[in-house]
């Protein structure tokens, strides 16, 4: 029987804080992607197409992390700044997720849990909440 290995609560805390120090370098942008995709952790940057409706900003998420905290024993988080996001004219286009790259690699995305279409007066807000876990891992 294999036995898992398990981070310890201050090595997850450390990784969580060494990876938003990475989403913090000013490289990095949060972004809307328009294609009907599901990502895992395999999914690349140009598997993406990003969002294109008038109104649409590129966000930096640079320096919009809250302070980690632990949730529970082996879990550690950090809540994002709120983003908001607009339609203002033109054509609609629905957005099914967002994602965060620095231009080469995908480091984080999500679907959302249903889709929303950007019409002239749509609004909607996204905030994200990193975590870090200790994972356990068969050797």
């Amino acid at each position: 029987m294999a036995v898992g290995i398990v981070a310890s609560n201050k090595s997850v805390e450390e990784a969580l804080t060494n990876w938003i120090n990475t989403l913090d370098d000013g490289d990095h942008r949060l972004r809307l992607f328009s294609n009907d995709i599901t990502p895992t952790p395999g999914t690349l940057l140009d598997a993406f197409v990003e969002a294109t409706y008038a109104g649409y900003t590129v966000k930096d998420p640079s320096g919009t992390w809250g302070a980690i905290y632990k949730v529970l024993n082996g879990l550690y988080q950090t809540d994002g700044t709120v983003f908001n996001y607009a339609a203002t004219a033109g054509a609609d286009q629905t957005v099914y997720g967002w994602y965060i790259d620095d231009g080469v690699v995908v480091r984080l995305s999500r679907r959302f849990n249903a889709p929303i279409l950007m019409k002239p007066d749509v609004t909607f807000s996204l905030q994200i909440f990193p975590q870090g876990f200790a994972t356990s891992i068969l050797e």
